[in-house]
Protein backbone atom coordinates (compact mmCIF):
# COMPACT_ATOMS: atom_id res chain seq x y z
CA UNK A 1 0.00 0.00 0.00
CA UNK A 2 3.07 2.29 0.62
CA UNK A 3 3.94 2.02 -3.24
CA UNK A 4 0.62 2.72 -4.17
CA UNK A 5 0.97 5.82 -2.28
CA UNK A 6 4.32 6.71 -3.36
CA UNK A 7 2.91 6.41 -7.58
CA UNK A 8 0.14 8.48 -6.81
CA UNK A 9 1.76 11.38 -5.44
CA UNK A 10 4.46 10.73 -7.94
CA UNK A 11 1.69 10.92 -10.99
CA UNK A 12 0.27 14.13 -8.87
CA UNK A 13 3.45 15.63 -8.69
CA UNK A 14 4.16 15.04 -12.47
CA UNK A 15 0.42 16.08 -13.56
CA UNK A 16 1.01 19.08 -11.19
CA UNK A 17 4.51 20.19 -13.38
CA UNK A 18 2.72 19.33 -16.50
CA UNK A 19 -0.02 22.48 -15.92
CA UNK A 20 2.80 24.47 -14.61
CA UNK A 21 4.76 24.02 -18.00
CA UNK A 22 1.60 24.44 -19.94
CA UNK A 23 1.22 27.94 -18.17
CA UNK A 24 4.37 28.50 -18.50
CA UNK A 25 5.25 27.58 -22.28
CA UNK A 26 4.61 30.60 -25.26
CA UNK A 27 2.15 29.10 -27.63
CA UNK A 28 4.13 30.81 -29.93
CA UNK A 29 8.05 29.96 -29.79
CA UNK A 30 7.38 26.80 -27.76
CA UNK A 31 9.71 28.72 -25.05
CA UNK A 32 9.22 27.78 -21.61
CA UNK A 33 9.15 30.80 -20.41
CA UNK A 34 9.09 32.74 -23.61
CA UNK A 35 11.59 34.56 -24.76
CA UNK A 36 10.06 37.91 -24.11
CA UNK A 37 9.23 37.36 -21.17
CA UNK A 38 12.63 36.56 -19.93
CA UNK A 39 14.44 39.43 -22.36
CA UNK A 40 11.86 41.81 -23.34
CA UNK A 41 12.22 44.13 -20.73
CA UNK A 42 15.56 44.42 -21.08
CA UNK A 43 15.43 45.03 -24.73
CA UNK A 44 12.78 47.85 -24.46
CA UNK A 45 15.05 49.63 -21.61
CA UNK A 46 18.40 49.47 -23.73
CA UNK A 47 16.80 50.68 -26.43
CA UNK A 48 14.91 53.29 -24.69
CA UNK A 49 18.58 54.39 -23.42
CA UNK A 50 20.31 54.33 -26.76
CA UNK A 51 17.95 56.30 -28.55
CA UNK A 52 16.99 59.51 -25.50
CA UNK A 53 20.61 59.85 -25.05
CA UNK A 54 21.21 61.38 -28.89
CA UNK A 55 19.64 64.28 -29.55
CA UNK A 56 19.61 63.90 -32.58
CA UNK A 57 18.38 60.23 -32.35
CA UNK A 58 15.15 62.02 -29.95
CA UNK A 59 14.48 64.41 -32.59
CA UNK A 60 12.56 61.24 -34.56
CA UNK A 61 15.34 61.41 -37.37
CA UNK A 62 15.77 57.63 -36.91
CA UNK A 63 13.91 55.93 -38.50
CA UNK A 64 11.71 53.00 -36.54
CA UNK A 65 13.71 50.26 -39.32
CA UNK A 66 16.78 51.10 -37.22
CA UNK A 67 15.58 51.31 -33.86
CA UNK A 68 13.87 47.70 -34.54
CA UNK A 69 16.63 46.43 -36.45
CA UNK A 70 18.84 47.25 -33.15
CA UNK A 71 16.21 45.93 -30.75
CA UNK A 72 16.74 42.69 -32.99
CA UNK A 73 20.52 42.59 -32.85
CA UNK A 74 20.05 43.32 -28.61
CA UNK A 75 17.90 40.33 -28.33
CA UNK A 76 20.32 37.90 -30.05
CA UNK A 77 23.42 39.46 -28.02
CA UNK A 78 21.59 39.07 -24.97
CA UNK A 79 20.21 35.44 -25.61
CA UNK A 80 23.23 34.23 -27.74
CA UNK A 81 25.89 36.11 -27.43
CA UNK A 82 28.06 37.37 -30.09
CA UNK A 83 27.48 34.75 -33.24
CA UNK A 84 30.33 36.89 -35.06
CA UNK A 85 30.62 37.74 -39.16
CA UNK A 86 28.01 35.49 -40.76
CA UNK A 87 26.35 34.08 -38.62
CA UNK A 88 22.55 33.63 -38.23
CA UNK A 89 19.66 32.49 -35.85
CA UNK A 90 15.62 33.12 -36.20
CA UNK A 91 14.15 35.20 -34.03
CA UNK A 92 11.35 33.89 -32.77
CA UNK A 93 8.34 35.39 -33.73
CA UNK A 94 6.65 36.10 -30.63
CA UNK A 95 9.78 38.53 -30.31
CA UNK A 96 9.56 39.56 -33.36
CA UNK A 97 5.98 40.85 -32.78
CA UNK A 98 6.23 42.45 -29.80
CA UNK A 99 9.59 44.31 -31.03
CA UNK A 100 7.16 45.88 -34.08
CA UNK A 101 4.54 46.68 -31.74
CA UNK A 102 6.42 48.54 -29.63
Amino acid sequence: EEKKARMEDDETEKAMEADEAEVIMCAVCGGTPCDWIVYGDDILSEIRLMYEEDPQKAEGVVENRYIRKSAYRYYIYEKHGFLGKGNRIRIPSCVLDRIREQ
